[in-house]
């Protein structure tokens, strides 16, 4: 219980039973004094400026950047997305998903920055698109002339 106690004030009786410290806070509504200041004030400097090295003149220089001309960039390049999903469904199917691949991959390309890889994409999906077209030509051909050369077998054998 002793340990609990705060110091005691040396002196008379009178001021023996006064402790050094005051008690702590216990919700009592007593407000604590602000904490003592610790040197002066700086306000943080400004963007884009200087201050003297020397607190006794403040002395603010602003500096503007120069502007830099506007970068224009490139026009988007032909997806040939339509193109590309025409082919995957009416033509030859594993050639027009190659195709619909590079064609969602020009926008992606363009938007990120890299036009050339964008253009790049496009010639590819432009190519892929050729020749699942191609292929599907020759396909459709080649089912007609054997649909023919069928149809003219079974006609001669009646």
């Amino acid at each position: 219980m002793e340990e609990d106690r705060a110091p005691l004030v040396e002196g008379d009786a009178a001021t023996a039973t006064t402790p050094v410290d005051p008690p702590p806070y216990q919700g009592s509504g007593v407000t604590q004094p602000a904490p003592p200041s610790y040197g002066p004030v700086v306000p943080p400097p400004v963007p884009n400026s200087y201050t003297s090295a020397s607190n006794t003149t403040n002395v603010t220089v602003v500096t503007n950047q120069p502007m830099l001309g506007f970068v224009t960039a490139p026009p988007l390049p032909e997806t040939y997305m339509v193109w590309s999903i025409l082919t995957f469904f009416c033509c030859f199917w594993p050639v027009g998903l190659a195709a619909i691949i590079y064609s969602a991959r020009v926008t992606s390309e363009y938007n990120a920055g890299r036009y050339e890889s964008a253009q790049r994409a496009s010639r590819t999906a432009k190519g892929l698109n050729f020749t699942a077209l191609g292929v599907g030509i020759a396909f459709f051909i080649f089912i007609g002339v054997s649909f023919g050369i069928r149809m003219a077998l079974v006609s001669t054998q009646r």
